[in-house]
């Protein structure tokens, strides 16, 4: 751990392995939870195993990923969720597959690590951000997609540097979305230095161990060669969740994060070390070591006006406020005058008190999106890939979401019993909310998701 990171570790690190039809593995835990029993039965590691078998509520389903960082019963964690090839893992070679699953882990981990040096619970607003901050994160994520001569990086770290604080800015009104990304991207700075390095000093005991024949040959990834690779990746990456449009609490932290990290790197290779040793943000460590903080703050205008002017931000800003307008007044127009036929009006509303004695959340306007995904620890799951008007935040212990948009088909919705678990998977709507009620007031179907703001 600590040729990584100082004081990095894993053997601390808790996993669940999450199965098909609910069944779990626990490897790490120094006490099972409740319903789990030790495994003893032949296995490659000396730590104790639990199995045991949850409800398919518990096990929190991300498309795509193979692995992620969260809770299992009040636990962090790193959670795997089933691969299709699992059954073959402890008999064949998977090659690359096998390697990628070894740098989810080891990247898991660090997060794992991170987390616990971190968590505090966090304070303030978390709500949907202003536009042009979204538009400004979009600017300089595309500007680290453009090519940029290896010989002198500061001009382009000063310029990302200059978006992305004016996007901080911008989210003053929404401290615990700035905290939460902010946090977020250093944690996946860390984690994937830890991947690319940890690929060369791990390469020579995983090939002697059991293990060996499982992996594909490991090479070193330099930092410039991960920079070429992330680059082609933004170029490429397609319209949709990437747009400003679009929002989730993550927003686009793996990309901001080790995009970071590397032109960190570039400029001084410890600095990442001293960084993770004072548990600081790489960002802030960033704009430290290339001297960005020693500018003046005329300087720094001076460098934000120049990047606006020399990109599309002005005209991208312009474009997603006349399409968000635009389906801002449709939207409002078919709640109006519910159509008889095609698409209905549907409100999806959710809210939780906030504590005795706390203050309030604000009515703020909802947004218009066309695309909306948000999770509330397990006790809903929401996506909306479709254009609405979407109101949440996050304050003091309490929550309210409010989403209106439309749907092609509501029978499961007009059918659906009062206080049962609601699920519906559709390539518009996907959502599982326990105790949701469903009523129709003028013309309008409003979906209650386990509210507890009314008897």
């Amino acid at each position: 751990g600590d040729d990584l990171l100082p004081g990095l570790r894993a053997d601390d690190v808790p996993f669940v392995l999450e199965g098909e039809d609910g069944q779990v593995v626990l490897v790490g835990w120094p006490t099972p939870p409740e319903g789990f029993r030790c495994y003893d039965g032949p296995a490659p590691l000396n730590d104790p195993i639990y199995v045991g078998q949850v409800a398919d509520g518990e096990l929190l389903r991300i498309e795509g990923a193979a692995g992620y960082t969260g809770r299992f019963r009040g636990t962090l964690a790193v959670r795997m969720p089933p691969d299709p090839d699992w059954s073959q893992a402890f008999t064949t070679s998977r090659g690359q597959a096998s390697s990628h699953r070894c740098d989810t882990m080891l990247h898991e981990s660090c997060h794992v690590n991170w987390w616990r040096r971190r968590e505090t619970g966090g304070g303030g607003t978390l709500a949907i951000p202003p536009l042009e901050a979204r538009v400004l994160e979009e600017t300089a994520r595309l500007l680290l997609a453009e090519p940029t001569a290896c010989v002198d990086v500061y001009p382009r770290v000063y310029q990302y540097l200059a978006l992305m604080e004016e996007r901080d800015r911008l989210l003053a009104d929404v401290p615990a979305t700035r905290d939460v990304w902010r946090s977020q991207e250093t944690s996946e700075a860390y984690g994937y230095y830890v991947t690319w390095l940890g690929r060369a000093l791990l390469d020579a005991p995983v090939r002697d161990s059991a293990l060996g024949e499982l992996r594909s040959p490991w090479r070193a990834v330099a930092p410039s060669a991960v920079e070429r690779g992330l680059a082609r990746a933004l170029r490429d990456w397609p319209a949709g969740w990437d747009g400003a449009l679009a929002w989730w609490i993550a927003a686009h932290s793996e990309y901001h994060g080790l995009r970071e990290v590397t032109m960190l790197y570039r400029i001084d290779p410890d600095a990442v070390r001293r960084a993770w040793s004072r548990g600081a943000d790489v960002r802030d460590a960033l704009a430290a070591v290339s001297g960005y903080t020693a500018l003046s703050a005329g300087i720094k205008r001076m460098i934000l006006h120049s990047v606006k002017e020399g990109t599309d931000f002005r005209e991208r800003l312009a474009e997603y406020e006349a399409e968000s307008t635009r389906g801002r007044e449709e939207v409002l127009a078919a709640f109006a005058r519910p159509a008889p036929a095609g698409p209905r009006p549907v409100v999806l509303r959710a809210e939780r008190r906030v504590r005795p004695g706390a203050p309030g959340l604000r009515e703020r306007q909802a947004r218009f999106l066309n695309r909306f995904a948000l999770g509330i620890k397990e006790q809903f799951h929401l996506e909306v890939e479709r254009p609405s008007l979407t109101r949440f935040e996050a304050e003091h212990g309490g929550w309210v979401l409010e989403v209106r948009t439309l749907l092609e088909e509501v029978s499961a919705l007009r059918d659906h019993p009062d206080g049962a678990t609601l699920e519906l998977d559709r390539e518009e709507v996907r959502l599982c909310a326990p105790e949701a009620r469903v009523r129709e007031q003028c013309g309008v179907l409003v979906v209650t998701l386990g509210s507890n703001s009314a008897p």
